[in-house]
């Protein structure tokens, strides 16, 4: 055998590190950083991941492949609020203390989290003594587009030039404002991810830009006096325009085979 295969796997080899659940949890603090704001409103927070993760951290490789991803997940999957981290009689540093431990115990966040983590760490040669990595279920490419073109949310229409405005957002989008009963939020997470990479930028913005609605119908909104009449048709019509957009389908599939490592899911051939 060529002596530097050998000197690479026993490199390998010394390099793995065997971890535990409570040591991914304990580093939340670490990964994730959390903003707190204080206003006339009250206190309000949003999670991000931690930009500034040390760069010899056991997850850095992670966090910083799938920074929209992981993100996502940290600012939906969290179930309701507690309370006690909007009280206003807490300094900043409890809140955050509150947050992380609140965040550790979270079953539906770590749910989706933890297996990613676990699935990118095994990937990598290391070992994670308490947790049984299952077998990928199957998704068809009408599955993942489903779910990916309703990141595009109009959310009014201009009656003076016919333009319809919106935005792609990971807080405010369609599976956030209408939730079906049962979503799949590491499937959100993956194509929200994938909506913010560079190849779908001009997609992103010439979609709103070249969408315009017809005299007609702006008649019909000026008559009614209804500024947003007829939004849920344009979304429709979005999301219809996108289901049939071969070049986000292209993207997304090859998304899919590019993160295969870390996926509980895989397309369905």
């Amino acid at each position: 055998m060529n002596p530097l295969i050998i000197l690479l796997i026993i490199g390998s080899f010394l390099s793995a590190e065997t971890y535990s659940i409570a040591d991914i949890k304990s580093e939340y603090p670490k990964i994730f950083q959390l903003n707190i704001y204080r206003d006339s409103l009250g206190i309000r927070h949003s999670a991000w991941i931690n930009e500034k993760l040390d760069k010899k951290h056991f997850l850095k490789g992670f966090i910083k492949s799938n920074e929209f991803m992981v993100g996502y997940l940290v600012q939906n999957a969290p179930s309701e609020d507690d309370p006690l981290l909007f009280s206003i009689d807490y300094n900043d540093e409890t809140i955050r203390n509150l947050f992380f431990e609140k965040l550790s115990q979270d079953s539906i966040f770590n749910r989706y989290f933890l297996d990613m983590a676990c699935r990118y760490l095994t990937s990598k040669g290391h070992t994670i003594e308490d947790y049984r990595i299952n077998e990928k279920y199957l998704l068809t490419s009408e599955d993942i587009m489903n779910v990916a073109v309703r990141f595009w949310y109009p959310i009014k229409i201009d009656t003076s030039t016919g333009r319809v405005m919106g935005y792609v957002c990971s807080g405010f989008n369609e599976h956030n404002n209408h939730p079906v009963s049962e979503r799949n939020l590491i499937l959100e997470a993956f194509c929200y991810s994938t909506i913010m990479t560079k190849k779908i930028r001009l997609l992103r913005i010439l979609l709103f830009h070249f969408l315009k609605t017809s005299n007609a119908e702006i008649k019909k909104m000026e008559e009614r006096g209804v500024e947003d009449y007829n939004l849920l048709t344009y979304r429709d019509r979005i999301w219809n325009k996108l289901m049939h957009d071969k070049y986000l389908k292209k993207v997304l599939k090859k998304e899919v085979k590019r993160k295969k490592d870390i996926l509980p899911f895989a397309l369905q051939s």
